[in-house]
């Protein structure tokens, strides 16, 4: 074959002329491009913790001398040299280690971090990050019944104090005294967290709740209900496979629960008996039996997460639990450990409204890669998802309306000044309002999808707070789904009642 060409020892090349000039100029420039990029010096840098490790290897011909420095940000401190000589014998390596001391105002940012190997002729650079999760993590929007709500609180301790006080006060909305405050003493390590619950004593109203800790302060937003009505749970088996789904139930709607991936796959209004849900299961995709096609995005419908991209928990079956059973709501958790990182999903069916809540508490300290979550309502309102179909989000310019088209599946990322969307089939006059808190997610990507799409071929439509998981804390998110017949209004108007439409707070 006249287009190959073979490099020899002592960089002698047999072929044609054409091919052979080139590869003979590029061996004579590989010395120069080592030397112009440094490329028998190896630099790479790690974070540790809050531990810095810079490793040097050299791979010359000679002993190499120099200096490491390291350029932390403003926000981060460190009580050891920032500047480290070194020699480094031939084919040798020499690590250096900076234990980083990160302030307050480090804190939910990630720190960029500057490192440099200058020797003779020779510089060499890379960066690092220290990324850090919130000092305080809570739920940022929540709804309970009174006269008590578990509150959630985890802390990451910044500091080299190993035992501390959080404390927490909660104000009705607009005023300045609190209603509750309760101060519980939290123990961590330097560089770990803790979560510990407060049980606030509260009468139904709007509450915004404040945690202090460590000098930093975080605010999050309260709904309190009366107690009232009687909803009920069950344990069916719709599909015979001997694994139970949840069923949870009032006047108003209808709940079905599947352990497989922790989703709600029925959402059905009653009065219209609608299920607002698009549902596939418990039919297979078309291509079920393709190689591999449970690594693709794949169709069961209803309200579910991607946890990475499509799903790593698709088909997992979740731990459940029935928490409570009776009384003035219903409720479920869920949870699985995925290669050490536990997904924890809470369910709760609030008394005769339709008010579904589901809580997410993340514990993941594994595996970066798993650091974004996108829950969605997989909507099909109505008989099915088509034209007649309005979807409204609140935008920063104002409301926006969407529609499916039939001949194309297509999507977008939309900024929100308030934390909804909502969806309404002007046909069958049947609604559903989505509600979470605005400022968690990085976006809500809109998605309507169409039977042309190679992974999931059906009409349905998708609105997904898409947010980042954080490490060396847990992450919380909680979303309220609100379905009835009549209009998105009055959806919106009635989780507004319930203090659950949160307002943006970024410029």
């Amino acid at each position: 074959d006249r287009r190959a060409t073979g490099v020899l020892e002592m960089g002698k090349m047999v072929g044609p002329a054409s091919f052979r000039n080139p590869l003979q100029m590029l061996l004579l420039d590989r010395a120069f491009l080592e030397g112009y990029f440094s490329d028998r010096i190896d630099l790479q840098a790690e974070v540790s913790g809050n531990t810095l490790q810079v490793s040097v290897r050299n791979f010359s011909n000679e002993t190499l001398y120099g200096d490491v420095e390291v350029t932390l940000p403003d926000q981060v401190g460190t009580d050891d040299p920032l500047v480290v000589p070194l020699d480094i014998p031939v084919n040798s390596t020499r690590i250096v280690n900076v234990r980083m001391q990160p302030g307050k105002d480090a804190m939910a940012h990630a720190n960029p971090l500057g490192i440099t190997f200058k020797a003779k002729g020779k510089i060499k650079r890379t960066v690092a990050v220290l990324d850090l999760p919130p000092a305080i993590s809570v739920q940022s929007l929540l709804y309970g019944h009174a006269p008590q709500i578990n509150y959630p609180v985890s802390v990451h301790n910044f500091t080299q104090q190993s035992s501390f006080p959080v404390e927490l006060q909660v104000f009705p909305v607009g005023k300045t005294r609190p209603k509750y405050k309760e101060t519980l003493t939290f123990v961590a390590a330097p560089g770990s967290f803790q979560e510990q619950h407060f049980n606030l004593e509260l009468p139904p109203g709007d509450y915004e709740v404040k945690v202090m800790a460590l000098g930093v302060e975080s605010s999050s937003q309260l709904g309190v209900g009366k107690a009232e009505g009687k909803p009920r749970i069950s344990e069916v088996d719709l599909n015979g496979d001997g694994i139970s789904e949840y069923r949870m139930e009032n006047d108003s709607v209808q709940v079905t629960l599947l352990t497989t991936g922790a989703r709600v796959i029925e959402y059905i209004v009653k009065s219209r008996n609608d299920n607002v849900l698009y549902k596939w299961w418990p039919n297979k995709a078309v291509d079920d039996r393709r190689p591999f096609r449970k690594r693709r995005f794949y169709p069961f419908g209803g309200f579910e997460d991607f946890l990475g991209q499509a799903s790593l928990e698709t088909h997992q079956n979740y731990h459940a639990e029935i928490t409570k059973s009776e009384g003035s709501y219903v409720q479920v958790k869920m949870w699985y450990d995925y290669f050490g990182n536990r997904m924890e999903k809470t369910y709760t069916l609030y008394g005769n409204s339709p008010l579904l809540e589901v809580r997410f508490t993340m514990d993941f300290q594994r595996y970066p890669e798993t650091n974004m979550l996108g829950p969605q309502p997989i909507l099909a309102l109505g008989e099915k998802h088509w034209t007649e179909d309005l979807f409204v989000a609140p935008e920063i310019g104002g409301l926006e309306e969407y529609r499916m088209k039939t001949d194309k599946y297509y999507g977008k990322a939309i900024p929100l000044k308030e934390g909804w969307n909502a969806g309404y089939d002007t046909q069958e006059d049947v609604s559903f309002v989505g509600a979470f808190p605005v400022d968690r997610p990085l976006f809500l990507h809109m998605w309507m999808n169409t039977d042309q799409n190679e992974s999931s071929h059906h009409f349905y439509a998708e609105f997904q707070p898409w947010l980042h998981i954080e490490r060396r804390n847990i992450s919380y998110f909680s979303y309220y789904m609100w379905a009835t017949g009549g209009s998105w209004e009055k959806g919106v108007q009635e989780l507004r009642d319930r203090n659950l439409i949160s307002i943006t707070k970024k410029r």
